[in-house]
């Protein structure tokens, strides 16, 4: 409920923020002032991003699946060493 509550009045204050901003003379910027070929390839930086973003889940993933087998592998030898101490 306290996180509901926490939310909600930021969005509120968010809102309130914006509208200031708007009263204290900020402007949109237009391409109009940048000069020509000065641009940011946006989908190259986004696609390098989530790529980026992918490979670092991807080896994450993958060094978890190799702790989780390594586990596994000791605990298979521990279960053999407690067999054989109690035979």
């Amino acid at each position: 409920m306290k996180v509901m509550m926490f939310v909600l009045l930021l969005l509120l204050g968010g809102g309130t923020a914006l509208a200031a901003a708007d009263k204290e003379g900020f402007e949109p910027v237009n391409g109009d002032m940048m000069a020509r070929g000065e641009s940011v390839p946006a989908p190259r930086l986004v696609a390098g991003a989530y790529g980026f973003i992918f490979g670092a889940l991807l080896l994450y993933v993958a060094t978890v699946v190799l702790r989780t087998r390594r586990l596994e592998e000791e605990m298979q030898e521990l279960k053999r060493r407690i067999e054989k101490k109690s035979v």
